[in-house]
């Protein structure tokens, strides 16, 4: 009896300090902006999404180096030129035409960190570019992706060797593909940021900032379509 009631309180302390842990790595992210999850991309109001203009200050707010910043700015650009040569326009600021940007979420892939009590829990995150018209109060169509990242709730496991592939198939389906092995104590870096338009292909190489005792592989593959976007 008294050896299950203090495997009971070792257990319950264990989970305790996994939450206040948790935590804490949610204070941290505290000053990111929260990513939208992907199921409500079709009918998001335009009032939550960022302009051009107001995604330049965020950056600039969050230090945001120049060089991301200009790589910004042309995939703002290129996405203006080919909207106006889809639709014939010499401007988008006298159309009812506009793009605006905002951060969305994928569905999470869990892995079970050691002992098999708690997992790491990772997220993959786009950046993504959305066309409006005035004559719909929901986006019209998805017009870019970029700034790949893969948030983990639990701070400490991290992914190397692999890859973080995201497609723009049309104007209403997105495919991302999560590869590669988890390691304990550690975090994930990401080596790109690459922009890509309709039809095209960005892949991202993941590692890790320190190499650590191997937990799993990991291979998540998560797919967006909607059929309102397809007007």
């Amino acid at each position: 009896m008294k050896k299950n009631l203090f495997v009971l309180i070792l257990v319950v302390s264990i989970l305790i300090l996994n939450l206040a842990f948790a935590k804490s790595t949610q204070d941290l992210n505290k000053t990111a902006l929260p990513a939208i999850p992907i199921e409500e991309l079709d009918t998001l109001p335009i009032e939550k999404t960022y302009t051009y203009e107001e995604m330049l200050e965020l950056q600039k707010k969050n230090d945001i180096d120049a060089k991301s910043i200009e790589h910004f700015k042309g995939i703002h650009e290129e996405n203006v030129k080919q909207i106006g040569h889809e639709y014939n326009l010499n401007s988008l600021v006298s159309s009812s035409h506009t793009v605006r940007y905002q951060k969305f979420s994928f569905n999470s892939k869990d892995v079970l960190r050691p002992g098999g009590l708690f997992v790491y829990r990772f997220t993959p995150q786009l950046w993504v570019g959305l066309l409006y018209n005035d004559n719909f109060p929901e986006p019209e169509k998805i017009v870019s992706l970029s700034d790949p990242y893969i948030y983990n709730t639990l701070r400490g496991g991290g992914i190397n060797g692999g890859h973080f592939k995201y497609d723009l198939i049309t104007g209403n389906e997105i495919n991302i593909w999560v590869v590669g092995k988890v390691f304990d104590q550690t975090a994930t870096k990401i080596s790109s940021d690459i922009s890509i338009g309709t039809g095209q292909t960005g892949k991202a190489s993941l590692s890790v900032e320190k190499q650590t005792s191997y937990v799993a592989d990991i291979s998540h593959y998560d797919t967006y379509y909607s059929a309102a976007l397809d007007r």
